[in-house]
C-alpha cells in the first residue's frame, strides 16, 4: 500500500494563496510616475514582497528614487485594498530590509475575518470590490471640483498620514510630515488613496509633469506650501474617461517566485 509521505500544506496557508495572488495582480494596476510601472512582486504562499525594479527606474529624472518609491507605495495600497475586499487581515512591513533599497514593503496575510473577527478597513474593502483600475483624464470635459469633494479627498489622503493641499482650481499637492524613503512610500499610498476616492466622484488623477501646465512655477508652489510639510507630488484632478487604464507590463514579467528570478 502506497503512503503519501509528502508534507501537507497548512490549510490556512493554502487558503491564502489565491488572495495573495489577487492582491499582487491588483498592485500592478496602481498609479506610477510617468506610467513606468517600476515594480516586481515576489509571491509567497502567505505573503507578497513589493520590490522596485531597477530596470524601470527613471534615474535621470529621479536621482534619489523618490518617485520610484512613491510608485511602489501606490501599488502597496492597491494590494491592501484587494485583501480587504477578500476579508483577509494583513500586516505591512515598510522598508523590511534597510540594506536592500529595492525591497520596499512586505504584505503578510492573516486569517479571513468572520462576523466576530477583526475588522478590515471598510473603505479599502469597498474600493477593492468596485475595482482598482485607474481612469484617464478626459481632456474634452471641464469638471469643476467642489469644496465638498476636496474635503472628502483630503480626508481619504489623511488616513495614510499624508496631507492634501489645493494650489489651483484643479491642482493639488500631496505632502508628508518628513522626507525619507518610508515617507515616499506613504506618499504613494496617499496618491493611490486619492485615485480611488476620486473615482467614486467621477474624477481622475494625473501627474503634472510639464511645469507649463501649472498656473505658477513649481518653486512658488512649494513656497506656498511652506509649513504644510514636504511636498512629494503635484497632481491634476479632472473628469475621468469611461474606460479604464490597463497595465502596460505583462503579469509574467512582474510576478515572480523569488527575487533572483529577474
Amino acid at each position: 500500500m502506497h503512503v503519501d509521505r509528502r508534507p501537507r500544506e497548512d490549510s490556512s496557508v493554502a487558503a491564502s494563496r489565491a488572495p495573495v495572488r489577487r492582491a499582487a495582480v491588483a498592485a500592478t494596476l496602481a498609479y506610477s510616475t510617468r506610467d513606468s510601472e517600476p515594480w516586481r512582486i515576489v509571491l509567497r504562499p502567505d505573503a507578497c514582497e513589493l520590490h522596485a525594479d531597477p530596470g524601470r527606474w527613471l534615474a535621470a529624472r529621479d536621482p534619489f528614487g523618490r518617485s520610484l518609491t512613491l510608485s511602489i507605495g501606490a501599488a502597496l495600497l492597491n494590494a491592501r485594498a484587494s485583501l480587504a475586499a477578500d476579508g483577509i487581515t494583513h500586516d505591512v512591513v515598510r522598508i523590511p530590509e534597510p540594506a536592500n533599497p529595492y525591497h520596499l514593503a512586505t504584505l503578510t496575510v492573516g486569517a479571513p475575518t468572520g462576523p466576530g473577527g477583526p475588522a478590515t478597513d471598510a473603505r479599502l474593502a469597498d474600493w477593492g470590490r468596485r475595482g482598482l483600475a485607474r481612469h484617464r483624464l478626459d481632456p474634452d470635459r471641464v469638471r469643476p471640483i467642489g469644496d465638498d469633494e476636496l474635503e472628502l479627498l483630503d480626508r481619504a489622503v489623511a488616513t495614510t498620514g499624508a496631507s492634501l493641499h489645493p494650489v489651483a482650481a484643479d491642482v493639488v499637492v500631496v505632502c508628508t510630515k518628513a522626507d525619507g524613503a518610508v515617507h515616499w512610500l506613504t506618499a504613494g499610498e496617499a496618491v493611490q488613496m486619492l485615485v480611488l476616492e476620486a473615482a467614486t466622484h467621477g474624477l481622475a488623477v494625473a501627474e503634472v509633469i510639464d511645469d507649463r501646465a501649472l498656473s505658477m512655477p513649481r518653486g512658488r508652489l512649494v513656497q506656498q506650501l511652506r509649513g504644510a510639510g514636504h511636498p512629494q507630488v503635484v497632481l491634476r484632478l479632472g473628469a475621468g474617461t469611461a474606460g479604464v487604464r490597463g497595465r502596460r507590463r505583462s503579469l509574467a514579467d512582474v510576478l515572480v517566485a523569488r527575487p533572483q528570478d529577474w
